[in-house]
C-alpha cells in the first residue's frame, strides 16, 4: 500500500497494537534522523511508537488513517503539522492544541488531554478547519480561525473507534501563499520543536521528590520517612510538610511541597502509610514502558 508516492514499510505484524502513531503530512517536516527510509512511509521510534508520513491533502490523509486504523491499531494518534492562522490570533510559531476539527458539514471534538508530555512553552487552543484546497485559495472565510489540509480526514476515520485522536499544529503563516524560501526557512525551528515534543527522557529517581504531609502521628511519620530512604532507588529529596490545623489541611501541605520541589516529578506519601522498598523503582520502570498517560 502507498500514501502518495511512498510504500508502507513492513516492520510490525498488523495485529500488533501500538501505543502511539504520529502523523505528519510531509517527510520534510521531520528531523532528518526520523524520516522514513526512501520509498516508505513509516519510521519506528521504538517498538510501540511510529511516525507515519501521510502525504498532502485530505484524500491521502484519509488513506493513511484507514491503514493506521486497520493495520497498526494504535491506542493514540497525534497529527502534528503546520496551519495558517487567518485571524492572526496566534503569533507565528505558536503551537496549538486543537480542540475541534471542522469540515463543511461535520465538527469533531478532540480530547482535552494530550497523550504525550509537553516540553515546550505553553500552547494555545483553537478550532481547525481542514480545507480541500490550499489555504491561500480558500474562496470564502473558512469555518474556523485556523486552517490545514489533513486533520479532518483523520478525525473522520478515528471518530467512534477505540483510538484516541489528537491534533497539534504550529502556526506557519497567516493565509498568504508562502514562498519556497519561506517554507524552507521555517523548517529548522519546526524540526527542533518536533524533536523536543517526541523525545521522552526516562524518569529516574533523581527526578523525583517525595512529599509527606505530616500532622501528629510522629511514630507513623518516622516510618513513612524511613520507607523513602529505604528505597532501592532513592529519590532526589524528601519533603515533610506540616499540615496546618485549619481546614486547608493535607491538600495545602501537598501544594506547598509541590511549590518547593526542585525536580520535575513528585511522589506523594501519607504520613500514616509507607512504601515498599522497590516502590520508586517500579514506578520508573512502568513509566519507561508506557511514557504516555
Amino acid at each position: 500500500m502507498r500514501f502518495g508516492n511512498n510504500a508502507i514499510a513492513v516492520g510490525l505484524p498488523g495485529t500488533y497494537k501500538l501505543e502511539l502513531v504520529i502523523t505528519v503530512a510531509m517527510a520534510a517536516e521531520l528531523p532528518l534522523k526520523w524520516r522514513p527510509p526512501k520509498g516508505t512511509s513509516i519510521y519506528y521510534l521504538f517498538d510501540r511508537v511510529a511516525i507515519v508520513v501521510t502525504g498532502l491533502g485530505l484524500a491521502q490523509s484519509q488513506q493513511a488513517a484507514e491503514y493506521i486504523h486497520t493495520e497498526l491499531n494504535p491506542r493514540y494518534v497525534v497529527n502534528i503539522g503546520t496551519c495558517a492562522a487567518l485571524q492572526r490570533h496566534h503569533a507565528w510559531g505558536t503551537w496549538l492544541h486543537i480542540t475541534h476539527v471542522q469540515t463543511q458539514s461535520t465538527r469533531y471534538a478532540m480530547p482535552d488531554r494530550l497523550p504525550i508530555p509537553w516540553p515546550l512553552a505553553p500552547y494555545s487552543t483553537d478550532t481547525l478547519y481542514s480545507s480541500p484546497t490550499p489555504v491561500h485559495a480558500v474562496p470564502e472565510w473558512p469555518l474556523a480561525p485556523c486552517v490545514d489540509m489533513e486533520a479532518s480526514a483523520q478525525a473522520a476515520v478515528f471518530h467512534n473507534t477505540e483510538t484516541s485522536f489528537h491534533v497539534l499544529k504550529r502556526v506557519s503563516d497567516f493565509g498568504h501563499q508562502p514562498s519556497i524560501r519561506d517554507y524552507k526557512n521555517q523548517l529548522p525551528s519546526l524540526h527542533a520543536d518536533i524533536q523536543a515534543i517526541l523525545t521522552w527522557a526516562p524518569v529516574t529517581p533523581d527526578d523525583i521528590t517525595a512529599i509527606i504531609p505530616a500532622f501528629q502521628r510522629p511514630r507513623e511519620t518516622h516510618r513513612a520517612i524511613q520507607s523513602v530512604y529505604d528505597q532501592t532507588h532513592p529519590v532526589s529529596a524528601c519533603s515533610v510538610i506540616r499540615e496546618p490545623e485549619s481546614a486547608r489541611g493535607v491538600s495545602y501541605a501537598r501544594n506547598c511541597g509541590i511549590q518547593h520541589a526542585q525536580t520535575p516529578w513528585v511522589a506523594f506519601l501519607d504520613n500514616d502509610d509507607y512504601w515498599l522498598p522497590d516502590h520508586i523503582e517500579q514506578l520508573c520502570k512502568t513509566h519507561a514502558e508506557a511514557p504516555f498517560y
